[in-house]
């Protein structure tokens, strides 16, 4: 009879850009099968956790956990309906209220309900390795608190990972303030970033900070997931998808739209995939112009996309790929090397522009009115990127270093290590 499996338990929150690089890496664990693979979040991501459970031809299940309490989505709503701010200094008040007010909003029973609940899950589930959101505080802190053996899987880059590093070189520097910026990294933990020094400025890393490359979950591909859409998808195409949080007002739906037609007359042959979350046809001004493009049939307007972005980018049609700067959506059009146009709307989103410049490989779509639009020139950028050949080719050379990994993989690899102690 063969021992019982160690469990590894995977601690994150249940927002999309948080919880992807978990639930990319879990399903790996269930491909391998050489552990029990438990999940603890609000409840928002049972139903996530369920369809790979329905859908996944394996010989176990990811067992979830409901951490007790509000989710972080729905502690912004109730405090803060619009979290975008200006970037910048003029932005930077704006920001730390919000932040404070909603990303730490938690009231102190609240907290302490969600924070006890983890514990009661961790001595529950008698974890080898606890695989953790860097986000979702109250977990980190039931797992320290119980010196469980832990792994950071952060889904940003290696910049944001390692910054905490400065607040020992401030302290030696004779700097006693508080550092503006909070971020988790311990040199106790395994850190695994989607990121390669390559896609990264210059800094130093850690040696227990780990480039995973993208993580990015096995996916369908697009003809079989959607057939409908990838039989409309045969032509040159941009995909607008501003992240779940993004809700356009009028206003910046006008504008894009007036972008999308500027677009449309030097390039007739193009497509346009749009998410838009706003009834465009209740607007008589957006109505009039995005009504006739979507009759045409060169632009299709959904609320939401069913398939995995990925599957789109890959899909080969895609030229380039307006989003808000989310990492997700950075290192998925990475991956498939296509051209990034961002449209930033908060906080870390604001790095993403500076970045895909830095690194020749897209541009900033909203630079004179962000977190806004302006239709001329998000127009000009984005014809910019569909005629410089210095950019497409640089965008395809990220997405060959990209292919050199699965970044899923490599992360399963290095927690099964540490499960192990061979880290």
């Amino acid at each position: 009879m063969s021992p019982p499996k160690q469990n590894i338990l995977f601690l994150t929150s249940p927002e999309h850009g948080q919880s992807n690089v978990a639930l990319a890496v879990a399903e790996e664990f269930l491909r391998r099968g050489e552990f029990e693979i438990h999940i603890a979040s609000f409840k928002e991501l049972s139903a996530r956790v369920q369809a790979i459970n329905n859908q996944a031809d394996y010989d176990q299940v990811i067992h979830f956990h409901p951490i007790a309490g509000p989710s972080l989505s729905e502690i912004v709503t109730r405090t803060t309906p619009n979290i975008s701010h200006l970037p910048g200094l003029a932005g930077t008040r704006d920001a730390c209220n919000i932040i404070n007010i909603s990303v730490l909003g938690w009231k102190p029973d609240e907290y302490i309900l969600s924070y006890r609940s983890c514990l009661e899950i961790l001595k529950d589930v008698r974890p080898v390795v606890v695989v953790a959101d860097p986000l979702l505080h109250l977990g980190l802190d039931a797992a320290r608190s119980v010196d469980m053996r832990i792994v950071i899987l952060w889904p940003v880059p290696l910049k944001d990972v390692v910054m905490r590093d400065l607040l020992d070189i401030r302290k030696k520097a004779g700097i006693r303030t508080t550092f503006p910026h909070v971020a988790p990294y311990c040199k106790d933990h395994l850190h695994l970033s989607p990121s390669f020094r390559e896609m990264d400025y210059p800094l130093y890393v850690p040696d227990n900070v780990i480039s995973c490359g993208p993580i990015l979950r096995s996916i369908s591909s697009l003809v079989e997931s959607d057939p409908a859409l990838d039989l409309w998808l045969k032509e040159p195409t941009i995909l607008i998808c501003l992240g779940s949080h993004v809700q356009a007002p009028e206003n910046d739906a006008m504008q894009m739209t007036m972008a999308i037609q500027a677009v449309l007359r030097e390039f007739p042959n193009m497509q346009v995939l749009w998410k838009l979350k706003y009834d465009w046809k209740s607007s008589p001004t957006v109505k009039n112009i995005l009504g006739a493009l979507v009759n045409s049939d060169k632009v299709m307007v959904v609320p939401w996309i069913q398939p995995e972005i990925i599957s789109l980018l890959e899909s080969g049609n895609i030229v380039a790929y307006i989003h808000h700067g989310g990492a997700n959506s950075f290192f998925e059009a990475c991956k498939a090397g296509i051209p990034q146009v961002i449209l930033p709307q908060w906080f870390d989103t604001y790095d993403c522009p500076a970045r895909v410049e830095w690194l020749g490989i897209g541009f900033h779509g909203s630079r004179s009115v962000a977190p806004k639009t302006n239709g001329p020139e998000l127009a000009s950028v984005l014809l910019r990127v569909l005629k410089d050949k210095g950019i497409q080719m640089r965008a395809r050379a990220i997405g060959d270093l990209c292919k050199t990994t699965e970044g899923r993989v490599v992360a399963h690899d290095q927690i099964v290590k540490y499960a192990r102690k061979e880290l």
